[in-house]
């Protein structure tokens, strides 16, 4: 928008990854938080609206880190001038922290620990799903489970309540080797929340033949038996833990037939135990321990 001379260039995204309005694979800012921002925004001189100080920071920092690879550092990874491709983002994140009223940030690891603090930092999902085109994210912050495989959970989107496809799926995972442990629509006025929540908020497919929209039920289930994964993968499936959780596609295709589509993305899954747990804690907190027991090693009893 406005790139013409004598204007001011915009980018516009959206909370939920709405096809343009992204970046990549999932929305641009972490969904909760973008809505926070502007909640909390502020009006300037002219009448315009724009992030408060501590946001402005906080989003800045976001932004440096898990879209704009750091290149070189100091001593103890000390920030420099020359850390990004322009000195100008060094000299901002300066600014933004003294008018935020925040300490200088003098290292990578002060960024993060102000992100952490304040709720900015993303989920494990979201991070392994920005580390498939970064490599300082996979390299920094990328999660593996240190799980046992075995656990999954299945989520799926309005579309499927909507082509009474939920029995399908289920009687399909049945016959894949999944036990069902617990099958759950989710409640209306929660379903913004979690679509929030889970893979960066990118729940927008430009391809599909209708708009499958957000979560709606899920899943929970675990595999006795799971399956290795080869040790060649690319890199959006790095980090599945059990093979057989590569059904996805074949249960998409099954059921966009099912509701006469030519694609309809029903339903996502977790990649792996340490993923599952992250849905369960926030999808049915009550039932976290029993399911966590399944993929605990013998070697770790507890957590």
């Amino acid at each position: 928008m406005t790139e013409r001379f004598g204007t001011i260039p915009l980018d516009v995204y959206t909370p939920f990854s709405v096809p343009g309005h992204s970046d990549g694979n999932v929305a641009y800012l972490p969904p909760a938080r973008a809505l926070d921002l502007l909640s909390r925004r502020e009006r300037g001189e002219w009448g315009e609206w724009h992030p408060c100080p501590a946001d402005a920071l906080l989003s800045y920092c976001y932004h440096l880190l898990f879209h704009r690879q750091p290149g070189v550092l100091g001593k103890d990874e000390t920030l420099l001038p020359k850390t990004w491709d322009d000195e100008a983002r060094f000299a901002e994140l300066m600014r933004l922290c003294d008018k935020a009223g925040v300490a200088r940030v003098r290292t990578l690891s002060d960024m993060e620990a102000l992100l952490r603090r304040e709720k900015w930092f993303p989920e494990s999902e979201t991070i392994n799903f920005v580390a498939r085109s970064n490599e300082f994210v996979r390299s920094r912050y990328a999660v593996r489970s240190s799980y046992l495989p075995g656990l999954a959970v299945f989520i799926v989107r309005e579309a499927a309540l909507k082509y009474e496809l939920v029995g399908p799926i289920e009687t399909i995972l049945t016959a894949e080797g999944f036990d069902i442990k617990l099958s759950e629509m989710i409640p209306v006025e929660r379903r913004i929340e979690i679509a929030s929540l889970f893979r960066g908020g990118n729940w927008a497919s430009s391809q599909d033949s209708e708009p499958a929209g957000v979560p709606a039920h899920f899943i929970v289930t675990f595999d006795p038996n799971p399956l290795p994964m080869p040790e060649q993968v690319e890199i959006g499936r790095a980090f599945v833990d059990n093979k057989r959780l590569l059904l996805k596609k074949k249960l998409r295709k099954r059921t966009a037939q099912l509701a006469d589509k030519k694609r309809l993305n029903a339903l996502h899954s977790s990649d792996n135990s340490l993923q599952a747990l992250d849905y369960v804690r926030l999808l049915c907190p009550d039932r976290y321990d029993e399911f966590e027991a399944l993929v605990l090693s013998p070697s770790v009893p507890g957590r």
